[in-house]
C-alpha cells in the first residue's frame, strides 16, 4: 500500500531514510491513540451516511483487533509504512478491502498526526497530574508531622531567620499545587479535537466534528450506581459518591408470589450471612447458615448446618453463582437435613464452566437470577433457571439520583 501522503513523485531513498529516521518506531507509542481517533471518526462517518451500520461494525471490530495486537506486542509498523496511520489503514484494507480505505475519508494525515499526539499527551498529562498530587499530599503530610522540627535558615549562603522542616516541605507542596494549574492548562489545550479539519482546507462533506470531539472527550463519572457488589469494600476505591443497590426487592417479590409457606432462608457460607439475614427479615422467615470447612487439603469439604430446615422448603441466597459447585453441595446437604425442597436465588449468574450442567442434574427445584449478566444459550434453554429483570430497580435509582430525592428506600 502506498503512503498516505505519496504523490506522483519518487522520493530519493537516502533522503527518505534520513527524513523518516526512527519515527516509525516512535509511532508505536501512538497506535492506541490513532485507533481511538479512527473509531470516533468512523462513528461520525456512519452518522452522515458515508458508512452503513454494518460497515461501521466491521471497521470497529478490526480496529479493536489492532489494539489487542498492540497490547500483545504483535502489531508492527514497518519502515516502508513510515507511520502509524499507514500501518493501521493497511491492516484495515488487508482485512476489509476497499472498506478499509474509507477510514481516511474526510481527514488528512496532518490532522491525524495532531489528534494522535493530543490524545497521547492528554493521557500522559493525566498520569503526571496524578503523581504530582500524590507527591504534594505526601509532602503536606510530612510537613504536618514535622512542623515543629527546627531548621536553620539560609539566604545567599548566609545565616538567616530559623525555619522548620514543616515549613520547608510545605513550600514544596505549595509549589507543586501551582504546577498543577499549569498542567491543567496544558491538558485543556490538548483536549481539543482537530480531527476532520482536513489540514484546514475543508472537504465537501457534512463532517460532524462535534460528535467526534464528544466521543473522544475523557469520560468523567460524577456518581456510581452499583448492584450487589461481591465485596462491599470496593466502594472505598471510588472517588465519587456510590449508591449500592441490592436485588433483594426483585427476588423477594418473586418468592412471595410463589406462596411456599414457612420457608427457611439459607446462607451458603459465613460470608453471606448479612445478605441472607436481610432477605430473611424481608420475608419474615427463619435463617440458617451452612458452615463449610476443609479438614485436610486432600479431603472434601465437610458441611454443617446451623439452623432448622427439617420439614420446610429452603431458599439458598447468594450474590453470584459461578461454577455452581458450592450451590449444588449446599442443596444436597439441606435435603439430607430434611428440607422438603430447595430453591436458589442470586443476583449475578456468572454460570461458568459446568455450572448449567450441574444445576440441571441437581435436586434444586428452581434457580432464580437477575439479568445483570446475559445468560448463555445453554442457560436460556434450561427450565430450572428463571430470569428476573432489575431494570425497574435501576431505573428508580437513576431517577432518584437525577431528581435529587431519597434513594435510601431502595437499600434493603
Amino acid at each position: 500500500m502506498a503512503k498516505l501522503w505519496k504523490k506522483n513523485v519518487d522520493l530519493d531513498a537516502e533522503m527518505e531514510k534520513f527524513t523518516v529516521g526512527n519515527d516509525y518506531l516512535l509511532d508505536m507509542e501512538l497506535v492506541e491513540a490513532d485507533v481511538l481517533g479512527s473509531i470516533a471518526h468512523a462513528a461520525m462517518l456512519a452518522k452522515i451516511g458515508v458508512l452503513t451500520q454494518d460497515e461501521l461494525a466491521r471497521l470497529r471490530q478490526c480496529l479493536a483487533e489492532i489494539i489487542e495486537l498492540r497490547q500483545r506486542n504483535e502489531f508492527r509498523i514497518e519502515l516502508a509504512q513510515e507511520d502509524v496511520h499507514t500501518a493501521v489503514e493497511e491492516y484495515l484494507t488487508k482485512k476489509l478491502g476497499d472498506l478499509g480505505k474509507k477510514i481516511h475519508t474526510g481527514r488528512s494525515r496532518n490532522d491525524q498526526v495532531l489528534l494522535d499526539i493530543r490524545i497521547y499527551t492528554r493521557d500522559r498529562l493525566l498520569e503526571i497530574m496524578r503523581e504530582t498530587i500524590n507527591l504534594a499530599e505526601s509532602l503536606a503530610a510530612f510537613a504536618g508531622k514535622h512542623h515543629d522540627v527546627p531548621m536553620p535558615g539560609r539566604t545567599h549562603t548566609q545565616r538567616a531567620m530559623p525555619s522548620s522542616v514543616g515549613l520547608w516541605a510545605g513550600a514544596f507542596a505549595e509549589s507543586l499545587a501551582d504546577d498543577l494549574v499549569l498542567l491543567q492548562t496544558a491538558y485543556e489545550l490538548n483536549d481539543q479535537c482537530p480531527l476532520g479539519s482536513a489540514a484546514s482546507y475543508g472537504v465537501p462533506l457534512p463532517l460532524d466534528r462535534q460528535l467526534v470531539a464528544d466521543l473522544l472527550e475523557t469520560a468523567g463519572a460524577s456518581r456510581a450506581l452499583t448492584l450487589d457488589l461481591h465485596a462491599p469494600q470496593i466502594q472505598g476505591y471510588f472517588n465519587v459518591p456510590v449508591d449500592h443497590l441490592y436485588a433483594s426487592p426483585v427476588l423477594v417479590e418473586h418468592f412471595e408470589k410463589k406462596n411456599l409457606g414457612q420457608i427457611t432462608v439459607v446462607s451458603p457460607d459465613a460470608g453471606g450471612v448479612e445478605r441472607a439475614r436481610f432477605f430473611a427479615k424481608k420475608m419474615a422467615a427463619p435463617l440458617a447458615i451452612v458452615d463449610k470447612r476443609r479438614v485436610d487439603k486432600n479431603v472434601a469439604e465437610v458441611m454443617h448446618l446451623i439452623g432448622e430446615v427439617k420439614g420446610k422448603p429452603a431458599l439458598v441466597i447468594d450474590d453470584m453463582i459461578d461454577t455452581a459447585g458450592t450451590l449444588v453441595k449446599t442443596a444436597e446437604a439441606l435435603l439430607k437435613e430434611g428440607a422438603t425442597k430447595v430453591f436458589a436465588a442470586c443476583t449475578h449468574p456468572v454460570l461458568s464452566g459446568p455450572a448449567v450442567e450441574r444445576i440441571c442434574s441437581s435436586p434444586i427445584e428452581e434457580v432464580v437470577v437477575t439479568d445483570s449478566i446475559p445468560l448463555s444459550p445453554a442457560a436460556r434453554k434450561t427450565e430450572k433457571i428463571k430470569v428476573l429483570s432489575v431494570a425497574p430497580l435501576l431505573a428508580r435509582g437513576i431517577r432518584s439520583i437525577h431528581e435529587e430525592t431519597s434513594i435510601s428506600e431502595l437499600f434493603i
